[in-house]
């Protein structure tokens, strides 16, 4: 409400509704709930969590990323957050869960963070932290703190649950995740790489991902698209990556 003077209050992001399954009171009892997960994207930091499984009488049930406070994280700017329902550490049986990909929250740093945010109250389950170190066409400056698209999450066992998380950043990386505790499926690095166009920039990958299995092996495929930043190289050439995750390989459309 006090930044409703200066006109800075808003919400430029995707909302985004889902059905959870879960004990929302820790009591035992699971039950099934509509949750809105809305994002204030470059207007601010914080996921607002809305529980509209009565559309007439909406109830805020609760509002994260501004403070480290009572079991939250600081995060940056989001475009939207993803709900899933996870087997996260430390918490009995499946449960609901927003994850979010954000801009790096800390002062003068340049990356992304990946955050796995309690359906039930808002608290971190886990952060994962990136930091860009590629330069941006026609300069030295590095890839600036930009918010990212929305991850994608995916049951990739096939057990009922969504085990996996995949971002793409500004570097053209993209990475795999496991919803339980955010670690690294990779080891150290991304688990995909674009690499440089075929001029020599950084392929950014700025639009959201998609998924699909394919109908002759059930392999789990991974679509991204380069070129989704306004500070991309207008001349160079991008392409649309279809990364099969389970082998390992890939291919690409024609550059366009």
């Amino acid at each position: 409400l006090p930044r409703l003077r200066d006109n800075s209050a808003g919400v430029d992001a995707s909302p985004n509704a889902r059905d959870l399954f879960d004990d929302w009171s820790g009591a035992g009892l699971r039950s099934w709930r509509t949750y809105l997960a809305v994002a204030e994207g470059a207007m601010g930091s914080a996921v607002h969590a809305i529980d509209v499984s009565d559309p007439l009488q909406p109830q805020l049930r609760w509002q994260r990323g501004t403070s480290s406070a009572d079991g939250g994280v600081p995060l940056g700017g989001a475009r939207g957050a993803t709900w899933g329902l996870v087997a996260a550490a430390g918490v009995p049986g499946v449960s609901s869960a927003a994850v979010v990909a954000t801009s790096r929250p800390e002062p003068g740093a340049k990356g992304f963070l990946v955050a796995a945010l309690s359906g039930r109250d808002g608290r971190a389950l886990w952060s994962f932290r990136g930091d860009y170190s590629r330069s941006v066409p026609g300069g030295g400056a590095l890839v600036p703190n930009d918010i990212p698209a929305p991850p994608a999450l995916a049951d990739r066992a096939r057990s009922g649950v969504e085990d996996t998380v995949y971002v793409g950043d500004y570097e053209g990386k993209l990475w795999e995740l496991a919803t339980g505790l955010g670690s690294n499926s990779a080891g150290a690095g991304p688990l995909f790489d674009v690499g440089p166009t075929p001029e020599g920039h950084v392929q950014p990958i700025g639009a959201p991902l998609a998924l699909y299995r394919d109908r002759s092996n059930g392999h789990l495929v991974v679509l991204a698209v380069t070129g989704g930043a306004d500070w991309a190289a207008p001349g160079d050439s991008y392409a649309l990556y279809a990364i099969d995750v389970d082998d390992g390989t890939f291919g690409t459309s024609a550059a366009f």
